[in-house]
């Protein structure tokens, strides 16, 4: 099968009986179902994943691993299943794992974690400053004069929030005649998501009955990113010859509306629902902000060349 075929790979792990620091092997793996786009075609892959813990010696008999590969040999895991095993690790659990085994990764990704390391130490740095526009964003959303500009002017200036997989942010970029996102957000790796911001409305939900249904700012916010990523990934090579960014299959990020606990369920399954669009509130991202600045004051790495 095309683009290439792939019978093994390494996950990043943490054993959650002794805490041992591992990468888990899995083998065997078997493409399920493809899909031909623009670029290429996009493969589907499942692999089981039996494995014992390298120090206390644990066994997982049941793990399993789904993943899709796109053109140009991008791979993206979709899941992962272990129950012996930690994979969604901390910043520093990360990283320890990550310069222990460089000499397994190729020079594409090791250049990609290098700039990841370096924005971390740059977010460390800068945390103070990081710190007081956390609270400059807490005042803008609890003022209800505040308007999408605002917002607009403010995220241009503080991309970092939304995590260290961006590296840089373009505003209102025209990928066709009527089509303009708020951002597209830059990735380490090279692809481009789009961000679109929203007022910080109370609810996100009516009720009707005893359900609680969309509003139509959300329904409406959610039919305009899904429109942007349709006409990107059918339009790949004109887009990228127009603006000179590579918009190939971008993931949506629709911040909208404040958290509610009475909404907190309906707002995940709604999520849950969503294919292409990621939707996070403004507490949300305040939240995210916060625990990112947190983790990286943990972290720290020797100095890397650039």
């Amino acid at each position: 099968m095309s683009p290439s075929e792939i019978f093994e790979g390494f996950v990043l792990s943490k054993c959650k009986k002794c805490h041992e620091l591992q990468l888990l092997k899995f083998e065997n793996v078997i493409p399920v179902s493809s899909n031909e786009r623009q670029m290429g075609e996009e493969i589907q892959y499942v692999s089981s994943i039996y494995t014992k813990c390298c120090n206390c010696g644990i066994v997982d008999f049941d793990g399993e691993i789904e993943f899709w590969e796109y053109p140009e040999n991008e791979t993206y895991i979709e899941s992962i299943s272990l129950d012996k095993f930690k994979v969604n690790l901390k910043c520093t659990d990360y990283m320890e794992l990550i310069l222990n085994n460089m000499d397994l990764l190729d020079k594409s990704s090791i250049k990609s974690i290098k700039e990841e390391i370096l924005e971390t130490q740059e977010i460390r740095d800068d945390a103070d400053n990081k710190k007081l526009e956390i609270e400059n964003l807490k005042l803008l959303v609890n003022n209800p004069n505040t308007k999408e500009l605002d917002f607009q002017r403010f995220f241009e200036k503080n991309y970092w929030m939304f995590g260290i997989d961006y590296i840089g942010i373009i505003p209102q970029i025209k990928i066709s005649t009527k089509d303009i996102p708020d951002f597209l957000l830059e990735r380490y790796d090279g692809f481009n998501d789009i961000l679109d911001l929203k007022l910080p409305i109370p609810a996100l939900f009516k009720k009707v009955g005893n359900k609680l249904h969309p509003r139509d700012e959300l329904n409406n916010g959610v039919s305009q990113i899904d429109i942007y990523i349709g006409f990107s990934n059918e339009n790949v090579e004109g887009i990228k010859k127009e603006i000179g960014k590579k918009l190939y299959r971008p993931k949506g990020i629709l911040v909208i509306g404040r958290s509610n606990t009475d909404e907190k369920d309906r707002l995940r399954q709604y999520n849950d629902d969503l294919r292409n669009v990621r939707i996070m509130t403004y507490d949300d991202i305040i939240l995210k902000a916060t625990n990112l600045l947190n983790i990286v004051k943990l972290c720290k790495f020797k100095p890397v060349d650039k």
